[in-house]
């Protein structure tokens, strides 16, 4: 305690040069904690869901989807199946522990005096049990209330709907909201922070597929094997690995691929039916979810954290300098604490304290600051996530006070190797410094 009174009385006689190192270590620090924070949240942080590593994405070549194709941020003509196509998988997982589908579209919802327009996403029986998504109340869609005209008009509200819309009440259960016009019942609320699959969707409330015509009666989606749409996902089944379940799974794409084809010969040009049946379905790791977004995104975002890395690093080189000016200049008050029989471990714990604070000083509060100064000029559109700012601040943190440290005792080593070269004649070498390193003054 006594050391960072006297650290910080000491550092109190310097204001400006304090005031310039905290300012040049908040810069790069609070840069690159923002850009770890979006590096986090758009590629690094999987989705809230218990063992994302065994989620894998379905895609087909998009080659063969003629017919009417709809795609969202989840992904590219690759990756939407039809109706028709999942319901077949649904019935054959071979290799995985099941298949699940879902989309996103714009709904009108009004319960009771209330009314906004918001998102719905229509995900199928298995989409909540193969997550292992648990409810915060309530149950979640299953498997029963997924049947093609005997399922069950049920709908389960996001957190952030529950929360922001509704008070969070916990008496919303069994009431009825309207969708797009049509009476669903409440039966559960979602775990805050998951909104599905899709990066930067964040849907409303979660219904079940199967009604996905009754809400969208301009569109029925569920009756041609050409009309893609839906965004499809499994669970690697136990012991398998994304190469041999894609190997098994291709069983049932093949005999699809039959049945789509003898169903709508003519969607397809003569020289087309030979590549689709020997064309393949293709797993690829989904711990991420599906995002167009994070793969065009990840290339200009690492670019932009080695610049950041950078600026850090400049601003470290900076405060050595700028600490190497200053040592020079106590010279002769850290010879007379030496004189006075301040020990080696003393004048070590005073520098050591020092540089914790003015590393802490450049990396609480103006690294914060900075950090959140782009995501608020966002709107919010990007959220940062705060695991990712505390991991980035810390190792950031932790460099700088070690790099610090260490830069300021080598200073302090050659300040003191020079006093003896001028003082006593000796030669620069290892030596000299092996004596500096040793040597302690009597007391007078």
């Amino acid at each position: 305690m006594n050391d960072l009174k006297f650290a910080f009385r000491t550092l109190g006689r310097s204001p400006l040069l304090t005031l310039i190192v905290i300012l040049s270590l908040g810069l790069g620090i609070g840069a690159n904690t923002a850009i770890f924070s979006l590096l986090h949240q758009v590629i690094l942080r999987t989705v809230p869901v218990q063992k994302p590593g065994q989620l894998v994405n379905l895609t087909y070549p998009g080659d063969f989807k003629s017919g009417r194709n709809s795609t969202s941020g989840a992904g590219d003509n690759d990756h939407v199946f039809s109706y028709k196509f999942l319901r077949y998988l649904e019935k054959h997982p071979e290799g995985v522990a099941g298949v699940a589908g879902y989309r996103e579209f714009g709904a009108n919802l009004a319960y009771k005096n209330q009314t906004i327009d918001g998102s719905a996403l229509t995900v199928s029986g298995q989409f909540f049990p193969l997550l292992g998504v648990q409810p915060i109340l309530g149950r979640l869609i299953g498997p029963e209330d997924d049947v093609d005209h005997a399922g069950n008009a049920v709908v389960v509200l996001s957190h952030a709907y529950w929360e922001n819309k509704l008070g969070a009440r916990s008496d919303v259960l069994n009431q009825a909201i309207r969708i797009n016009g049509k009476i669903f019942t409440i039966v559960g609320v979602t775990p805050r922070g998951f909104t599905g699959m899709v990066f930067g969707e964040r849907p409303s409330v979660f219904v079940p597929l199967s009604f996905k015509p009754l809400l969208t009666p301009s569109w029925d989606g569920t009756d041609k094997w050409a009309d893609y749409w839906l965004y499809v996902f499994a669970r690697l089944g136990a012991g398998e690995t994304i190469p041999t379940a894609q190997a098994k799974l291709n069983g049932p794409y093949h005999a699809i691929v039959e049945e789509q084809l003898a169903a709508a010969p003519d969607s397809f040009q003569p020289d087309e039916i030979p590549r689709f049946r020997t064309s393949t379905l293709k797993l690829q790791e989904g711990s991420h979810g599906s995002s167009d977004q994070r793969e065009q995104s990840r290339t200009p975002i690492l670019i932009l954290m080695a610049s950041t890395a950078l600026v850090l690093l400049i601003a470290v080189a900076n405060v050595a300098n700028l600490l190497l000016a200053r040592a020079a200049q106590r010279r002769r008050e850290l010879a007379i604490r030496t004189a006075l029989g301040a020990g080696r471990g003393q004048i070590m714990r005073q520098v050591l304290a020092e540089s914790m604070i003015l590393a802490f000083g450049g990396g609480r509060p103006a690294g914060l600051i900075l950090a959140g100064t782009p995501f608020a000029l966002a709107g919010g559109v990007i959220a940062v996530a705060l695991t990712g700012v505390l991991l980035s601040l810390g190792a950031l943190v932790g460099f700088v006070t070690l790099f610090g440290v260490a830069a300021r005792n080598a200073i302090l080593l050659i300040s003191h190797v020079d006093h003896l070269v001028e003082e006593e004649r000796a030669p620069w070498g290892l030596d000299t410094v092996l004596r500096a390193t040793r040597e302690r003054v009597t007391p007078i």
